[in-house]
């Protein structure tokens, strides 16, 4: 790949969204925030019960872990659950 340029083109949108459209923006932030930090919080307890493990017992939680748990926490939770 010597030699070669690689060049990227990038577009910017202005949004000028109804107050409806507004407030849908604001939810979908909000729960991601909340998946966000719900998920760090729960890998950092899980890394405080096994820290003191042996490395080669520890079984670490990954993002897809996480992502299989997101039709049962949208039962769960409200916030998750869309309209």
């Amino acid at each position: 790949m010597s030699g070669q340029k690689i060049f990227s083109k990038t577009f910017k949108y202005r949004l000028y969204p109804t107050k409806k459209q507004e407030e849908t923006f604001k939810e979908w932030v909000e729960t991601c925030r909340r998946l966000y930090n719900d998920f760090i919080k729960q890998r950092h307890d899980h890394y405080e019960k096994i820290k003191d493990f042996p490395k080669e017992e520890r079984k670490y939680i990954s993002c897809f872990d996480q992502i299989k748990q997101l039709p049962e926490m949208k039962k769960e939770n409200h916030f998750l659950q869309r309209p």
